[in-house]
């Protein structure tokens, strides 16, 4: 019983505190609305422009970057692996044998 009469005065007390809160007017939700978006957007548009201008210096300093390496620094890599061989080791391809299904 003691669970319900205090779930019971939690509710109480919880409509009694609602009941002393200022609700803003129309007027205010509606200026307050405004100042959050256009704070809002006003964030974004300077993020925005912050991006734009190290994107610009960024690609500048790739440009460089690029423009300073030589025609040998473009020459192809060798890619395939030496050929090596295995001291006492057979290295010729191995050949599977599959069991026949008797």
């Amino acid at each position: 019983m003691k669970l319900f009469n205090k779930i019971k005065d939690y509710f109480k007390g919880s409509i009694s505190e609602m009941k002393k809160v200022v609700w803003p007017t129309k007027k205010q939700t509606t200026r307050y609305s405004i100042i959050v978006v256009a704070l809002s957007l006003g964030v974004a548009l300077f993020f925005g422009i912050l991006d734009y201008v190290f994107n610009i210096g960024l690609e500048a300093i790739i440009r460089d970057e690029d423009s300073s390496i030589t025609q040998e620094d473009n020459l192809p890599v060798e890619t395939s692996l030496p050929d090596f061989e295995l001291d006492g080791v057979e290295t010729s391809p191995v050949e599977f044998q599959t069991k026949s299904a008797e």
